[in-house]
C-alpha cells in the first residue's frame, strides 16, 4: 500500500505506547479476552481472508456484496480459529518448536521454506499445473492469461522512439524508410495489436505500435474529468503522435482504436488551437483527428470499441465451454452494448461516408448476435478482463479483419 499504510503504522505505534506507562481507557478495551483472542488469531485471519475473498470474485465473476462479504468474513474467522488452534497452537506443541534451540529451529524452518519454495518453482514451471484441468477450462484460462507481447516495450508516450527491435511488426523497415503503418490509441488499441500484427506480416506491411493507455487518440482533447496530471500525460502522447507523423512522412495507413465509450464530453488540451472555455463534442474532435492523417494523405482504418462485458466470471466461461455453449452463456445484452457505444458508432459511421480512404470496422457488429454479445468466437475465449482483448483472442480476429489495400514502400 506504500504511504497509505502509514497512519496505520503510527496508530498502531502510538496504541502500544501508551500503555507502557500504567493502565489506560484503551489497553482497558484492549485487554478484554474477545480482543486478546482476535489477536492471537490475527495473522490466520490475514492468512485466510484474501483467498476467501479473491475465489468467492472468481466465483461469482464480481466484487461479492455487503451480505456475500458478511459470509465470508464469517467463514474467514471459522478457518483462522481451526487454524490456530489445531496449526498453531497444538502442531507446534507437537513439533517441540517453543523449546527447541535457536539453531535447530531455524534449520526446520529453513528446510520448510525450501519445500515451500520447490512447490511454488514446480508450479510455476508447469504454469500452474495445467496437467488438473480438463481441455476446455485450460483453453479459457490459457487465452484468459496471454496478452499483447508488446505492451510493456511499448505502451507510453515516452517510448515512441524507442526499443525499435521490439514496437515494430511485419516486416522489418530499411534504415531511413518510413513505417508502412502504426496503430495509435489507448489500451484498447494495445490489444488489437497482435490483430494488426498478423496482419501486417500477412500484407508484407512495415508496422509499429505507438500507444499511451488511459489517453484516445483524439487530437487536441481530453476529458473534462480527468485530472491535471492526466491531462498533461495525454497532451505530451498526443504531442508525440504528431511527431511520430513528422518523422515519417511515408506513413500509408493509420489505425485508430481506444476505449472510445469514455469521451463523450471533451475539453480542449495544449495541443489544440481552439477556445479552451467551451467543451467539444465527440464527433467534432474525432473528424478533426481523423483529418490531420488524412491532410497528410494517410489512409486511416478505425476499430470500433469492443463490447465490454457486464461481469468476467471464469467459472461461468469455463463451465460455458464445457457444455459448448459459448455463443450464449455469460453474454451481454446488445441493448446494453448498444447503449454504451452508439455515440461512437454513429460518429465513425457518419465519417466514414465521407472519404473512400477511411474505413470503419464495428466490433460490435463482429462480436453480437441480434440479441447478445458474447465473450467467445467460434469457441475462443477473446477477453482478458471486462473490457480488453487477450492476446490468443486478439490474433484470432485477424481472420475476420481485413487491412486497407495499401501501396507501401
Amino acid at each position: 500500500p506504500g504511504l497509505a499504510v502509514v497512519p496505520t503504522i503510527i496508530g498502531s505505534i502510538l496504541l502500544i505506547g501508551a500503555g507502557l506507562f500504567g493502565p489506560t481507557p484503551v489497553s482497558h478495551a484492549l485487554s478484554l479476552r474477545p480482543v486478546v483472542l482476535t489477536g492471537k488469531m490475527s495473522y490466520s485471519i490475514y492468512l485466510y481472508h484474501w483467498p476467501a475473498l479473491a475465489l468467492a470474485t472468481y466465483w461469482l465473476g464480481r466484487a461479492p456484496d455487503a451480505v456475500e462479504a458478511a459470509g465470508l468474513v464469517s467463514a474467514t474467522l471459522v478457518l483462522a480459529a481451526l487454524s490456530w488452534i489445531l496449526v498453531e497452537q497444538k502442531l507446534t506443541r507437537q513439533l517441540g518448536l517453543y523449546g527447541m534451540a535457536p539453531t535447530a529451529l531455524l534449520g526446520r524452518t529453513v528446510t520448510v521454506s525450501a519445500v515451500f519454495c520447490l512447490m511454488a518453482a514446480v508450479g510455476i514451471a508447469g504454469h500452474g499445473w495445467a496437467q488438473r484441468l480438463d481441455a476446455p477450462a485450460y483453453n479459457v484460462f490459457h487465452a484468459a492469461s496471454s496478452d499483447n507481447p508488446l505492451r510493456e516495450s511499448c505502451d507510453g508516450y515516452d517510448l515512441a522512439f524507442r526499443n525499435e527491435q521490439f514496437c515494430n511488426f511485419g516486416r522489418r523497415r530499411g534504415d531511413g524508410e518510413s513505417y508502412d503503418m502504426a496503430i495509435f490509441g489507448d489500451s484498447n488499441a494495445d490489444h488489437f495489436v497482435p490483430m494488426i500484427a498478423k496482419l501486417a506480416e500477412a500484407g508484407g506491411l512495415s508496422g509499429r505500435q505507438v500507444t499511451q493507455s488511459k489517453c484516445a487518440v483524439l487530437i487536441g482533447a481530453d476529458r473534462v474529468r480527468d485530472t491535471a496530471s492526466a491531462t498533461e500525460t495525454c497532451a505530451r502522447y498526443q504531442a508525440v503522435v504528431l511527431e511520430f507523423l513528422e518523422r515519417n512522412p511515408g506513413l500509408k495507413l493509420a489505425v485508430l482504436s481506444s476505449a472510445w465509450w469514455g469521451y463523450g464530453t471533451l475539453k480542449p488540451n495544449r495541443i489544440a488551437n481552439r477556445p479552451e472555455d467551451r467543451t467539444l463534442s465527440f464527433a467534432e474532435v474525432a473528424a478533426y483527428t481523423v483529418n490531420l492523417f488524412r491532410q497528410r494523405g494517410i489512409e486511416v482504418l478505425i476499430l470500433g470499441q469492443i463490447p465490454h462485458l457486464e461481469t468476467f466470471s471464469m467459472h461461468c466461461f469455463v463451465e460455458a465451454a464445457r457444455r459448448d455453449t459459448e455463443e450464449n452463456d455469460c453474454a451481454t445484452p446488445l441493448s446494453v452494448v448498444d447503449q454504451a457505444l452508439n455515440v461512437s458508432q454513429t460518429a465513425f459511421r457518419v465519417i466514414d461516408d465521407t472519404d473512400r480512404d477511411i474505413s470503419f470496422i464495428s466490433m460490435r457488429d463482429l462480436f453480437c448476435t441480434q440479441t447478445i454479445c458474447s465473450a467467445f468466437k467460434d469457441e475462443v475465449f477473446l477477453y482478458r478482463n471486462t473490457g480488453h482483448l487477450n492476446g490468443i483472442g486478439s490474433a484470432y480476429l485477424a481472420r475476420y479483419v481485413t487491412l486497407p489495400e495499401i501501396e507501401h514502400r
